[in-house]
């Protein structure tokens, strides 16, 4: 099975999703910020404050390239399709699943999640903004979109791995 690599917005459920379809397809899981926190040892937090986003997207370049081009399900950073070179290398290694949310679902979901260093102050501008940026990078590089609202991770998994079981048999 090839790499499936979930993009889209923060709060859209890449990570929880995408362990969930890990399990269920019982591969491994990988997510892009994790592994950056894991061969940094700081936050996400910490390295755009300290370093800056250039810097952050240098990082988040060479991991996604260290990860496995099979058998493997990535969730990755909202940000990764800023670079047409992850674009190309996600489309070319893999499946690529888009998971959307509408903005009201994503406020709910990363409400308090100080986390995130993109959506200092007014967190609805913010992300109407981020979405207004990366939209049609995130609907070029999808193979698949899956809305996200009012629905479960296991639900969302579910969905996913009747995508790949179908794409797998043809």
């Amino acid at each position: 099975m090839r790499t499936i690599f979930l993009i889209g917005m923060m709060g859209t459920g890449k990570t929880s999703v995408g362990k969930a379809v890990a399990e269920g397809l019982g591969t491994a899981f990988f997510d892009t910020d994790i592994e950056i926190e894991r061969s940094t040892s700081m936050s996400v937090r910490a390295l755009f404050s300290e370093q800056g986003e250039a810097a952050f997207r240098l990082l988040e370049n060479r991991i996604l390239r260290t990860l496995p081009a099979q058998n493997a399900v990535v969730a990755t950073g909202g940000g990764i399709v800023l670079d047409a070179t992850n674009r190309e290398w996600m489309q070319g290694m893999g499946v690529v699943l888009l998971l959307t949310a509408s903005v009201e679902t994503i406020i709910t979901r990363v409400d308090g999640d100080d986390k995130r260093p993109l959506l200092r102050g007014n967190i609805r501008e913010k992300l109407l903004q981020l979405q207004k940026s990366r939209t049609e990078m995130y609907l070029t590089s999808a193979d698949y979109v899956i809305n996200t609202d009012y629905k479960r991770p296991d639900e969302i998994s579910a969905e996913i791995i009747r995508i790949i079981h179908l794409n797998n048999s043809h």
